[in-house]
């Protein structure tokens, strides 16, 4: 709709979706970064990709590049304690003073930490060390980092009791 409403620009996207009783995480990308995920015991970070269905066409763009744009949709299975990282391009495209960007030197460099939380500090110290002391960002930098739990038993509806929907079912039809 951006480009048929005259919008000059464009805007990357993630779209992702997590089930939580069985570990399928689906994710689909508009020009964005891919997500990386490090698996439990591993210390590489890998891109989780899209595979286009052919090469017809104009797949994953970026929002408000082209109305005939086409998303495929990947996916993958988290298991406890895998961890993803979400980021916008500001991670990857943080410029030194020779005007070289980090790219993806930091997914060789950063080693998984034992929280998200050390995760998080130890990427962007590496973002900050590339960039150095007296230089600003050219970009944003946005990262999350989640890690994937243990799966909730049940089925569909234990979930949705689980999350107090049961409660408001008994109100609007009592018991």
């Amino acid at each position: 709709k951006a480009v048929s409403h005259a919008f000059s620009g464009f805007s990357t996207a993630i779209c992702a979706s997590y089930n939580s009783l069985n570990g399928l995480f689906q994710f689909s990308y508009a020009g964005h970064p891919p997500i990386r995920i490090c698996r439990n015991g591993s210390e590489h970070w890998e891109e989780l990709i899209c595979a286009t269905p052919n090469s017809d066409g104009h797949w994953n763009l970026p929002l408000g590049v082209s109305p005939e744009t086409k998303f495929s949709v990947g996916e993958t299975t988290l298991r406890p304690g895998d961890r993803i990282a979400l980021f916008t391009d500001g991670l990857i495209e943080a410029r030194n003073a020779n005007g070289d960007m980090l790219g993806d030197a930091i997914w060789e460099s950063t080693l998984r930490s034992e929280t998200v939380s050390m995760q998080a500090a130890t990427f962007l110290q590496t973002v900050e060390g590339n960039v150095g002391d007296n230089r600003e960002m050219d970009d944003d930098l946005t990262l999350i980092l989640l890690d994937a739990k243990a799966y909730q038993e049940g089925n569909k509806y234990t979930l949705l009791f689980k999350n107090n929907v049961w409660d408001k079912i008994v109100k609007l039809f009592g018991r």
